[in-house]
């Protein structure tokens, strides 16, 4: 009677299992961009293993971290992570005072650094007013920054929609680009590559479809869509250091929630075997 028992429980637990497996793996297949070409390093090859990602805001590097876990660990790459503000304009999560957010944030991304295995460079330029800073003392600050740690390839958001539509990151990109066309041709410069993390035509359309509140906050025109992605990087085997990394910033959770959608709701080893790829849109080469 006993072995029936468990044998039907068994049973079921195993129907359970294949009916998952083929839900995740329908879901998968549907927002798959084949097109977007995996690639196993976005450093050139033969190149210095040097890498710079350029955000506007401590957690922003979330959206790549998959890759820079990657290149550390398996190609040994040094990695610096230059943040242009402290991302004092943000909500606090009920965890600190505002008048300490800043200064919260960045301790959250000097820790988010540690994990990740890279150098913090954190800069005060003014949140939620990028676009109110002089074009030239930014780009300026930019330029300093590869300057100093020569990466042969720079991550940042795109600048189309910036990810989700947040103006920083889209101006900061911008900005990041002009000065990747204003000095390639320098003799002096590193930078190789630049990639920005944009999102598939078909996770685009459902988070524009079913995130009201984030079009709401942040409005685009209709004709306003992320870059293509012309590269692809699997992360899944770092699933759990990401999902550690975006849980460990305590008052951001409701905006990191826009970067990886469901993740709290979801363990991370069924997400990121759904959400599985980083993807990336090569926006200048030189």
């Amino acid at each position: 009677m006993l072995n029936k028992f468990i044998g039907r429980i068994l049973f079921v637990l195993f129907t359970i299992l294949i009916i998952l497996t083929v839900g995740f793996g329908f879901v998968h297949n549907l927002i798959l961009d084949k097109n977007a070409v995996v690639t196993n390093s976005l450093i050139p090859k033969d190149s210095p293993k040097r890498m710079m990602l350029i955000f506007p805001h401590p957690d922003d590097e979330i959206t790549v971290s998959g890759e820079v876990f990657r290149e550390i660990h398996e190609k040994n790459a040094k990695v610096t992570m230059v943040v242009l503000t402290e991302g004092e304009a943000g909500k606090t999560g009920g965890v600190v005072s505002k008048d300490v957010l800043g200064k919260a944030r960045e301790k959250e991304g000097e820790l988010a650094a540690k994990k990740l295995g890279v150098t913090p460079v954190q800069a005060t330029f003014p949140d939620a007013k990028l676009s109110e800073v002089n074009p030239i003392e930014l780009k300026n600050y930019i330029y300093q920054q590869i300057k100093k740690y020569k990466p042969t390839t720079i991550l940042t958001y795109d600048d189309v929609v910036g990810y989700y539509g947040h103006p920083d990151h889209i101006f900061a990109a911008k900005m990041v680009r002009e000065v990747f066309r204003e000095h390639k041709d320098d003799s002096s410069f590193s930078a190789k590559r630049l990639y920005m993390v944009t999102l598939p035509p078909k996770v685009w359309d459902g988070l524009s479809k079913f995130g009201k509140k984030l079009r709401e906050k942040y409005p685009l025109r209709e004709n306003q869509r992320p870059p293509t992605p012309t590269n692809a990087v699997i992360v899944k085997v770092y699933g759990k250091q990401i999902d550690e990394l975006a849980k460990g910033y305590k008052t951001q959770q409701q905006a990191v929630d826009a970067l990886l959608p469901g993740h709290r709701q979801i363990p991370y080893w069924i997400y990121f075997k759904v959400l599985d790829r980083e993807y990336f849109y090569l926006a200048e080469e030189n």
